[in-house]
């Protein structure tokens, strides 16, 4: 399936993988990927975005790209996101279940 799973213009071919550790999601994206998508180094999963968005900035991170909506549910089903540069200068992701 081709889909855009960015809030750039971009084109990827997704598909999901279920593993014996949960689903993973694999991206071969068919134009070049947009910064910062591909860099993160890891992520945490939040109940609230808002509240984990505000608890990551008075810990010392930027928001790097504002929270959007997954689209279509490519990447799980729904979720929402943030991409984020933490205190020490890694790259990080939010995720919120709808």
């Amino acid at each position: 399936m081709t889909t855009d799973v960015t809030p750039y213009p971009s084109e990827t071919l997704s598909e999901l993988v279920l593993s014996p550790v949960g689903t993973l999601s694999v991206f071969d994206f068919q134009t070049p990927i947009p910064y910062p998508f591909g860099e993160e180094r890891g992520g945490d999963l939040v109940t609230s975005m808002p509240a984990g968005v505000a608890a990551a900035e008075r810990a010392g991170a930027q928001v790097v790209v504002s929270t959007w909506n997954d689209p279509l549910g490519t990447i799980t089903t729904g979720e929402r996101l943030c991409q984020l540069l933490d205190s020490f200068g890694n790259l990080v992701g939010l995720r919120q279940a709808p």
